[in-house]
């Protein structure tokens, strides 16, 4: 068997395995922030930076997106308001250095 396509084989496997740990990951996370979401204040901030993380928000993959959404929503309306303000404040500027850095690497790939 050429070497080539065996590497494609492993990468589509590999690729798959991540897409279900992903998607694992996802679906306990909305569990879990539906059943105590009101204990997860300390947590919240670092919980929204990884679920707005670009491997997941620009994934091409419509099971993942439906998932993330659904996370999204239920923290929506498992968790209030006075306890999401201070944590999507650090995620929306978390996320603004993710996408800044993203143009410069995306500029600089397009100089080369």
């Amino acid at each position: 068997m050429d070497l080539a396509l065996k590497s494609r084989e492993a990468d589509q496997a590999l690729s798959e395995s991540l897409r279900l740990l992903q998607l694992s990951t996802l679906s306990a996370l909305k569990v879990i922030v539906a059943a105590i979401g009101k204990f997860l204040g300390k947590y919240l901030a670092r919980t929204l930076i990884a679920v707005v993380h670009p491997a997941l928000v620009e994934a091409r993959n419509a099971p993942l997106h439906s998932h993330l959404h659904e996370v999204l929503h239920v923290i929506a309306t498992h968790i209030e308001l006075r306890q999401l303000l201070s944590p999507l404040a650090v995620t929306c500027q978390h996320a603004l250095h993710q996408y800044r850095n993203l143009q410069v690497r995306d500029t600089l790939l397009a100089r080369s």
